[in-house]
């Protein structure tokens, strides 16, 4: 048995996809065995206090917690990434002033930088384990 478990908020902004777009794309070949929520893994939103290029680097999923954090008119511009550690990495290499990512990032890796963190995340996600057909 083949099974394949997805978040419902799921999206890829590389490739314009989404949970809802998988999953009436392939609606004949998978079929849902199971849903659950859990809270997800703590996010938090990082600020670089030297870095004020005013980019965000984010996964697509996440896009509404920036949204909800900064006024329409003062969104930083967004850089959009495969995951959240690509995010950190992005945050850690100086690329971008804000980043949303997980909260199991190693604080060593940012000694160097002047940050801080500016707001946590704990939504619940809703998962869907499907049977690939």
């Amino acid at each position: 048995m083949t099974i394949f478990l997805v978040p419902v908020a799921y999206q890829n902004h590389q490739h314009q996809t989404s949970f809802a777009n998988y999953h009436y794309r392939y609606w004949q070949k998978l079929s849902i065995i199971e849903t659950f929520s859990l809270e997800t893994m703590p996010m938090v939103l990082l600020k670089n206090l030297d870095n004020r290029n005013y980019q965000i680097a984010l996964h697509a999923a996440t896009t509404e917690l920036m949204n909800s954090t900064f006024a329409t008119s003062e969104s930083p511009k967004p850089i959009f990434v495969q995951s959240k550690p690509l995010a950190f990495d992005a945050f850690k290499n100086g690329d971008c002033q804000y980043a949303i990512v997980s909260h199991n990032f190693d604080e060593y890796e940012l000694n160097h930088l002047n940050y801080r963190t500016l707001k946590t995340f704990t939504p619940q996600m809703i998962w869907c384990l499907y049977h690939i057909n």
